[in-house]
């Protein structure tokens, strides 16, 4: 199971013997049936498992989210549901503040409490950024919100909603990823939209500074310059084909 980082038992500590015990199957006679369930346990990983149901399933972020809402009171639940734009397109917090007769303010605490206040919010905001984290390093090309769950189905359902992407991340990501828009796709990335923006700047200037200096040295026109990415921090490479284009 090296896939998962266990090479050996030692490699097991990670894995709470309490939790194991409980895990769905693992009761059964058949040393087969036994190996299958701890295997499922294992592959989940020990952040996941809190998150399994008597099944053996894996709840999804959306599906934690939804579960979050529904025992929610009017007109909260509204709220974040407009918010996040679970039924269509995402409601401004002045629009929503005017609509339900109350501040700016209590829209946002209402949506702060509702979602930090999810079972297992820390567990669920600890496995995002974990498994953003595992998609972006060593990434050398950008990771699109539109081919996200399509590279973790753990992200199943948000694919098509920026909306709520941008607010989870916002919450659960303690700003260390970021969701912006870049040539109508939504890009996921370990920096703002700010400092891509800066990065942009840098290439321009770089560029112009060095076809300047060859039309100095040489008398002639502009000529073609090979970009030294150098500049580029690590957290960004991913991002390159962005700067190149």
């Amino acid at each position: 199971m090296k896939g998962l980082g266990i090479e050996k038992i030692a490699d097991l500590w990670r894995f709470a013997p309490d939790r194991m015990m409980r895990s769905y199957g693992l009761g059964k006679m058949k040393s087969l049936e036994l190996a299958e369930a701890l295997t499922k346990f294992l592959a989940c990983g020990p952040d996941d498992y809190s998150l399994m149901d008597e099944s053996g399933h894996i709840r999804t972020l959306l599906e934690c989210v939804l579960e979050a809402i529904k025992p929610l009171p009017e007109p909260d639940q509204s709220i974040l549901r407009m918010r996040l734009a679970l039924d269509g397109k995402q409601a401004a917090i002045k629009d929503l503040a005017d609509q339900c007769g109350v501040t700016a303010g209590s829209v946002r605490q209402t949506e702060k409490s509702a979602l930090l206040s999810m079972p297992r919010a820390q567990r669920v905001g600890q496995l995002m950024r974990r498994r953003l984290a595992a998609l972006l390093r060593h990434r050398c090309e950008p990771l699109y919100l539109d081919r996200l769950e399509e590279e973790d189905p753990w992200f199943r359902g948000l694919s098509e909603m920026p909306p709520a992407f941008e607010i989870l991340i916002h919450y659960f990501a303690n700003q260390r990823i970021y969701l912006w828009e870049y040539e109508n796709r939504f890009v996921i990335a370990r920096i703002s939209w700010r400092d891509f923006g800066e990065l942009k700047e840098c290439k321009a200037r770089l560029e112009r500074e060095a076809t300047e200096e060859f039309s100095r040295e040489n008398n002639a026109g502009p000529s073609p310059y090979e970009m030294d990415y150098a500049f580029v921090p690590e957290i960004a490479l991913d991002l390159m084909p962005l700067l190149q284009s």
